[in-house]
């Protein structure tokens, strides 16, 4: 292992083999730190969550992935029951073959799709087996890093990977990615590049896990490259420590007629941050996200999205609900920016929340940056309190008050799981039972196929 400051990220990180591709990647982002500097509650996009509660701690970057405890190796054979997903394993940010489904090494021609685990990649890999005529170097810089979090993402990270889905794919499982951190003050820094080829049609799920009462920071960032009339759709599930720290940078672009519909159901964690950054680059391209958060036990979420418009006929939509209790926190702080030439965009961007008591907190901030009259565009906010006449009716006809609460809540949050693979379901439901009491009640959510 070897430890790191991340305000001096400049250091050589020791002990750790590495190809020449990565050390060149590490290097890029180097130089990229050298000319930023780290943000501060007085950016506006960090006035809700204090950066330094990230940068403050000193952490270690792991050589390997370590053994799993009873508890832990329980949660990840527990996660990855369901018989329709396929299941790839990433423990302290390695990929792990050994708790994984075994892969095809003819995949790609079976079932239109391929992986690599970016620390078995020895040099840049040419991707023209894959219909694509270019190398993955060229993809990878496509995203340009925006944030510190970002480049320090580059600097540490030692695996993830790269998935290519070739042209009209519909592979018959869900890939399922499962992130789990094992140790404390680990730092935790896997990539992951997801590159949808023209009319493919793919539906991902990705959990990040960890259990016990120890810190760390896993800083992850998706890629995600859609095609011509490609559509991905993506659950984003977060069942995390109460001690963890977890910021997921989440950056898209699409080009004509591409959908990515992506869903984000989390708990919180002692400190949990998500950026959104889509990119509607191409005619009749449309994302619809949708975000589902219950907090207690004094979490935080942190849900900061940025919609950009490029062109014409281009549609977003933004639904993101949350219950917050016991002293926790949310915010929410969404920009859409509808640009000069993106006549015809339509976006509409709402966040509903329900606060449960006075130590509780929400800070939420919908923007819209317009630069085109012919545009149809809204947004909204509300942060409201159980109605007790709800609950006095339900208790009326026979039910507890636990049974009557979780019901409540439920219907809340049921809006945003609409559209939701039935196929996604059970990781929802695993995440979401944590914080309700009533199981059965959940089960019952109207899931749509």
């Amino acid at each position: 292992m070897h430890n790191v400051n991340l305000k001096n990220p400049l250091d050589e990180i020791k002990g750790i083999k590495e190809s020449t591709w990565l050390k060149s990647i590490h290097q890029k982002n180097l130089v990229e730190l050298k000319n930023s500097s780290f943000p501060s509650k007085k950016d506006e996009d960090w006035k809700h969550t204090d950066p330094n509660a990230f940068f403050s701690s000193d952490y270690f970057v792991s050589h390997s992935p370590s053994p799993l405890s009873m508890e832990q190796l329980s949660l990840l054979e527990n996660i990855k029951k369901p018989a329709d997903f396929l299941n790839l394993v990433f423990i302290d940010g390695y990929y792990s073959p050994e708790f994984s489904d075994p892969l095809s090494a003819d995949s790609f021609k079976n079932d239109g799709w391929a992986f690599f685990s970016f620390k078995e990649i020895k040099n840049d890999l040419d991707l023209n087996p894959y219909q694509l005529n270019k190398k993955l170097s060229v993809l990878l810089n496509e995203f340009k890093n925006e944030s510190v979090l970002e480049s320090l993402n580059g600097r540490y990270f030692q695996d993830g990977g790269f998935f290519v889905f070739a042209p009209s794919a519909s592979p018959q499982k869900t890939i399922h990615i499962i992130d789990i951190t094992t140790q404390s003050n680990l730092i935790v820094s896997p990539r992951y590049f997801f590159y949808a080829s023209a009319n493919s049609e793919v539906s991902l799920a990705h959990t990040v896990l960890s259990k016990g009462d120890y810190s760390y920071l896993h800083n992850g960032v998706w890629d995600f490259h859609l095609e011509e009339n490609a559509h991905v759709k993506w659950l984003i599930n977060s069942n995390q420590n109460q001690e963890g720290k977890f910021v997921g940078t989440i950056r898209v672009k699409q080009k004509k007629d591409s959908q990515f519909s992506a869903w984000q159901v989390t708990r919180g964690s002692g400190l949990e941050r998500f950026n959104w950054n889509i990119d509607l680059a191409g005619v009749g391209a449309r994302c619809d996200l949708k975000g589902v958060y219950a907090l207690k036990e004094k979490r935080h979420i942190d849900n900061t999205l940025k919609i950009h418009h490029r062109v014409q006929h281009t549609k977003s939509s933004q639904l993101f609900k949350g219950i917050v209790s016991d002293g926790s926190k949310a915010v929410f702080n969404g920009l859409v920016h509808v640009g000069k030439g993106a006549s015809g965009s339509e976006s509409n961007q709402l966040n509903k929340n329900i606060l449960l008591d006075s130590q509780s907190r929400v800070d939420t901030r919908p923007q819209l940056i317009i630069e085109n009259d012919d545009v149809k565009c809204t947004h909204g906010t509300t942060v409201g309190q159980m109605e007790e006449e709800e609950l006095f009716y339900l208790q009326s006809r026979g039910l507890s008050p636990r049974v009557a609460f979780d019901m409540l809540t439920h219907a809340f949050l049921a809006e945003c799981l609409l559209g939701l693979p039935a196929s996604l379901k059970t990781l929802s439901v695993a995440t979401l039972e944590t914080y309700f009491k009533t199981a059965s009640v959940i089960k019952e959510l109207p899931y749509d196929n």
